[in-house]
């Protein structure tokens, strides 16, 4: 079965969202961002990059908790994880700078 990038976000929103995050652009209350980060700095820091999702643990931090990456079945797990460190996390400093794997339901 092949998984698309898109099939893969949308299975991550449903995750994101049945464990109490807040994706609603228009919600007061968001504390997850889609192609974009929180901050216009946090955003010029990247420049031209998008990470999937930047995650805040709350909706009035500008601290990253998190980075997610969405990727199709079969991409390389190394790859995502460089990208969402190197690329993401490391240049809008996020304080963990760690992996997070959400892993699909079964």
């Amino acid at each position: 079965m092949s998984v698309t990038e898109r099939e893969a976000e949308s299975a991550i929103n449903i995750q994101l969202t049945s464990c109490g995050w807040r994706l609603d652009p228009r919600s007061r209350r968001r504390n997850v961002y889609k192609q974009q980060t929180r901050t216009p700095e946090q955003n010029r820091k990247l420049g031209r990059k998008s990470p999937d999702y930047v995650l805040y643990a709350c909706e009035d931090s500008d601290k990253p908790t998190a980075i997610v990456e969405a990727k199709k079945l079969g991409e390389s797990m190394t790859e995502a994880l460089d990208q969402a460190i190197n690329k993401y996390a490391k240049r809008i400093n996020d304080p963990s700078g760690r992996p997070l794997t959400i892993r699909p339901r079964k």
